[in-house]
């Protein structure tokens, strides 16, 4: 219990210090986390899990604690709600808020720059709605950083719940990498090898228009060998490799132009069996899958940028498909 009292007298006095190890810190919605995903699509009587997530960490930073409120308009119950610091957690996510302060160490965020705070699993009754994030009514938006002072954390993104989110607080970014950005790195951890699975998380840059097109430059011409494509929601691709001169394309958009990409990242791919090499990327204003069609900025512009951080990205070269044999030199092209 006095443990409990200390961080309760901690996150309500420690207000008045700002900007220390954490000063551009995020709070957010995810429902796949690291992936970005601020709208889910169940069925009536379907469950989902909903992670509440730190980003934006400084130099060295992590946290103690948080504490927040969230506010949900879309029709279900909120089944349970599990704290994922490994300390104490107290109070009603949806009622008088919830407050989750880590154990006896610090919490740092993971090789995605993301603390998950806490996950609550829903009960979906059928009726669309959203679930966004509020201060918390005691302590407001502060966050315990590692040695015990207090940051303010902005709203980076809300749920929508079949329907689009709520927006964020305007201005939420991180300063270090919240610009137009597509990576395909790094390797291991949660994200999956390449090959077989090719993915590219794009990030669109605080200002920007929405993204409705997304296009890699690959090596293999035969659309066949694409396979388990890996999309945003209502988002779809091209059934064709698409020859611009000397080039190979293979392109992502949305067709309606109503669920445009703004932040991020946001997750593309698919499965092939080739050993990778380095191509470009474009993205697209509206563009009805077409590489050539409403090109707003491409890989050539981020040329000062480390190849698979920014500049080229990895896709599948043609008739070279991976043996098992080969997999340690397949793995040394990563570094």
């Amino acid at each position: 219990m006095s443990r409990l009292i200390t961080i309760l007298a901690i996150l309500a006095i420690a207000g008045a210090a700002r900007a220390n190890q954490n000063p551009d810190i995020r709070i957010y919605l995810d429902v796949d986390p690291p992936n970005w995903v601020s709208e889910v699509h169940p069925g009536p009587t379907e469950t989902f899990d909903v992670y509440v997530c730190l980003d934006c960490f400084g130099q060295g930073g992590g946290t103690r604690g948080v504490a927040f409120l969230l506010q949900r308009t879309f029709q279900g119950f909120k089944l349970s709600q599990t704290a994922l610091l490994g300390g104490l957690d107290f109070g009603d996510a949806e009622v008088d808020g919830w407050t989750i302060a880590a154990g006896a160490d610090c919490v740092y965020p993971d090789t995605e720059d993301i603390v998950q705070v806490g996950v609550i699993q829903y009960l979906y009754l059928g009726v669309p709605g959203t679930l966004d994030l509020l201060p918390h009514p005691g302590t407001g938006r502060d966050v315990l950083d590692c040695n015990f002072n207090s940051d303010y954390y902005c709203i980076a993104a809300n749920l929508g719940v079949s329907v689009p989110p709520n927006p964020g607080d305007p201005d939420c970014y991180c300063p270090e990498y919240w610009s137009t950005l597509v990576v395909c790195e790094p390797q291991g951890g949660g994200n999956p090898h390449h090959p077989p699975t090719y993915w590219y998380d794009v990030t669109n840059g605080m200002g920007e228009s929405p993204i409705y097109g997304f296009s890699v430059q690959v090596f293999d011409p035969d659309i066949e060998n694409y396979t388990n494509w890996v999309e945003p929601y209502a988002w779809t691709h091209a059934d064709s490799v698409v020859r611009i001169g000397d080039e190979l394309w293979v392109t992502w958009c949305e067709p309606t132009h109503e669920w445009g990409l703004w932040g991020g990242p946001h997750r593309f791919g698919f499965d092939h069996p080739s050993v990778p090499a380095w191509g470009h990327w474009k993205i697209h204003g509206p563009s009805m899958c077409d590489p050539q069609a409403s090109v707003r900025t491409t890989s050539h512009d981020f040329d000062d940028r480390p190849d698979g951080y920014g500049y080229r990205v990895h896709a599948p070269a043609a008739g070279t498909p991976v043996e098992p044999a080969t997999w340690g030199t397949i793995k040394a092209l990563y570094r």
